[in-house]
């Protein structure tokens, strides 16, 4: 761990104003460069020179320019992969939620390369639980080469992933149902009735 520098502070707002441009420019307005600088002191400093790597390599990724508690949280994220096992029943908690889970884009990824190959998965079948970590591992290799970070899909309909790994599959086919209905009643209101 170090201080986080005047110097360093003053580097990371160049690289933001290069990246960003306007939009960093925007975001910053009313606050004066010297608050600035002092501010990613005091909540930049104790990071690692790998952790602030991490966020500068995240930053590149990013299309809005990151707040100082934004930054310091993709310092302290960006370094943490899911490893192969954690993949695995992260797909198949996926699966199981009807696709409904937020997951890792890289999971996604690898699910669906996965399943060109096999119809569906089984979570007993140790082939293939071998057969989708090894492209897990394939695909995060390639990605860290790149300088890619994990980052995650948004849960499907806002729904808590808590409450989505707690319903059974058949309330969760009752919902879909409910939804089904909601959108024939919906047209029939619009279109039919009035």
């Amino acid at each position: 761990m170090r201080e986080f520098t005047l110097e360093r502070a003053r580097k990371l707002i160049n690289k933001m104003r290069v990246r960003f441009g306007k939009k960093f420019t925007d975001q910053w307005a009313a606050v004066g460069e010297d608050e600035l600088e002092l501010a990613m002191m005091e909540d930049l400093s104790g990071l690692t020179d790998e952790q602030l790597s991490n966020g500068y390599n995240r930053m590149r990724h990013e299309p809005w320019p990151p707040t100082i508690p934004e930054f310091r949280i993709w310092c302290l994220q960006g370094s943490h992969w899911l490893t192969e096992n954690e993949a695995w029943q992260q797909a198949l908690a996926y699966e199981k939620s009807n696709q409904t889970i937020s997951i890792s884009l890289h999971v996604l990824k690898t699910l669906k390369e996965f399943k060109k190959g096999f119809d569906e998965i089984n979570p007993r079948s140790d082939s293939q639980a071998k057969a989708f970590k090894d492209m897990y591992m394939r695909i995060i290799a390639n990605a860290k080469l790149i300088g890619d970070v994990q980052s995650f899909t948004q849960p499907v309909l806002g729904i808590p992933n808590q409450l989505v790994l707690s319903l059974t599959p058949a309330v969760l086919l009752k919902f879909h149902l409910a939804l089904h209905h909601l959108d024939i009643i919906n047209f029939l209101t619009r279109h039919v009735l009035f």
